[in-house]
């Protein structure tokens, strides 16, 4: 009765063992697997392309796109990973384009069965020694019974154990090093493969994409206009903006949409106390103090931020002929218009009272110049002595500087939908509005690319990153100082 127990237990104890064996071995090479799988090549096939999608894509356009993309670090990369296989991302980026797939099976299933054996070859070593551990522990399952003491057989399977233990330890060591440089080799893989991606996908989907990029729509990939990271980064949004936004609309699993003015409203938050207000003339009108001195120049003090008092003050040049707001005066004004119109007195911001008492026109009859009066006694635009309702800003004509200011607007009429009856793309004409010879304070003259100030009554600006160049000044318009939006609570 004893011997059956003892052959029963080692009947249990070799299963056991050859179960744990088995799944030992199965762990192994679902670690290989991954490392296998990691050094493949990532497939990309475009999405599914709209009904108005173009037939083709002309040559020459698929060139400009991938002169565009840089793909020599992805190249290199690639490179690096296939080894002795050759491919180029350029011709698989073409064929994307053109709707075919980027990679022949051909090509993929030489690569991995090359792959395959090659890993084999190099772990020959390891593999002739499981084999060997596990033809010992078979032996030692046949010939158990041989033991006359059960304690000798199980020591000998404990042995057999621990050899196996520690074959496999220093492999998995060493596969979790290799399995570490595959993972860091696909994240820099990915980061450089990523805008290549997207920009190309982009490209081949649909006519409407390609008259946004390729007709004369915008200038490039980073035209302010568009939602892209470097589009709104010329535009002027800060990434502290940007980081509110994220953090407004939070996370969740359902799929969603966001209201543009949401991002505009943390723009406005993020600059309000931290830019300078300057003042900045868009559609210039000259005006003249007729009794104020010829040659005169005085220099108010001009807080930089009336919400921010810790910014300070600048000084400002005063003379006798200013510029105005073109909308900042009528000659039949309707009613509650409180700025210039004939015989009305309004203030000058932070300067003094003056009174409209007549116009020049030219031969059209458009207005050409604004005279008026002031009064010495209400220097600083505070006078105690009477209010007045209407200010304006403006700045002098002789020491202003001239830039060049541009308006954006969103890129398609959404009231009238995304396309037209045709399927082309319904493009809003009024998305960019040029302003030139526009005049601002002198102190902007030393605004660098991407600085921001608010320019009073207009909105907040910034100096546009690739065409402000030398002494040539080009303001983007980030967003207008008001909205109807409202953050829910």
């Amino acid at each position: 009765m004893m011997q059956k127990e003892i052959r029963l237990h080692k009947k249990i104890l070799r299963k056991k063992i050859l179960r744990r064996i088995a799944a030992v071995m199965i762990m192994q090479g679902i670690i290989w697997g991954i490392i296998f799988f990691g050094k493949q090549t990532v497939l990309v096939k475009a999405a599914t392309q709209n009904e108005q999608q173009e037939e083709s894509t002309s040559l020459a356009l698929q060139e400009q796109l991938l002169d565009e993309i840089q793909i020599d670090d992805m190249q290199k990369m690639l490179n690096e990973i296939m080894a002795d296989h050759t491919f180029s991302v350029r011709e698989a980026l073409l064929n994307l384009i053109n709707g075919e797939e980027p990679i022949s099976k051909e090509t993929v299933r030489s690569f991995l069965c090359s792959l395959f054996f090659s890993e084999m070859k190099n772990e020959k070593e390891m593999i002739w020694k499981l084999l060997l551990i596990i033809l010992i522990a078979a032996v030692l399952a046949e010939f158990a019974d041989v033991f006359g003491d059960g304690q000798v057989g199980s020591i000998s399977f404990y042995i057999v154990y621990l050899a196996l233990f520690m074959i496999l330890m220093e492999n998995f060591t060493r596969l979790g090093n290799v399995l570490s440089q595959r993972l860091m080799g696909l994240v820099n893989f990915m980061k450089v493969l990523s805008p290549a991606y997207f920009m190309t996908v982009t490209a081949s989907t649909g006519a409407a994409t390609a008259t946004v990029f390729y007709e004369g729509v915008v200038d490039g990939w980073d035209d302010p206009r568009l939602v892209s990271i470097a589009a709104l980064r010329r535009r002027g949004f800060t990434p502290e903006s940007i980081k509110m936004f994220v953090d407004l609309v939070g996370v969740t699993k359902a799929q969603g949409s966001v209201e543009y003015p949401m991002l505009e409203y943390c723009i406005r938050e993020d600059l309000k106390l931290k830019v300078k207000r300057m003042m900045a003339i868009l559609d210039p009108v000259k005006l003249v103090i007729d009794n104020y001195p010829e040659d005169q120049v005085e220099y108010m003090d001009v807080a930089n931020n009336q919400e921010n008092p810790e910014m300070g003050t600048r000084k400002v040049p005063f003379t006798k002929e200013l510029y105005i707001e073109r909308e900042d005066f009528m000659e039949e004004p309707p009613k509650k218009y409180f700025r210039m119109f004939p015989g009305n007195e309004v203030r000058l911001m932070n300067a003094y009272y003056v009174t409209c008492t007549g116009v020049d026109k030219d031969e059209n009859g458009n207005i050409n110049c604004i005279h008026c009066t002031y009064d010495p006694e209400t220097k600083g635009g505070n006078f105690a002595g009477r209010k007045v309702k209407g200010t304006i800003h403006w700045v002098s004509a002789s020491r202003g500087i001239n830039a060049e200011v541009r308006l954006y607007d969103n890129i398609v009429d959404e009231e009238k939908g995304v396309y037209n009856e045709d399927g082309s793309m319904n493009i809003n004409p009024n998305s960019l509005t040029i302003l030139k010879n526009c005049v601002l304070e002198p102190e902007l003259a030393n605004a660098k690319p991407e600085d921001r100030f608010q320019f009073v009554r207009n909105g907040y600006f910034c100096v546009d990153n690739k065409d402000s160049k030398g002494n040539v000044l080009v303001f983007n318009r980030i967003v207008s100082l008001k909205s109807s939006f409202k953050l829910q609570k």
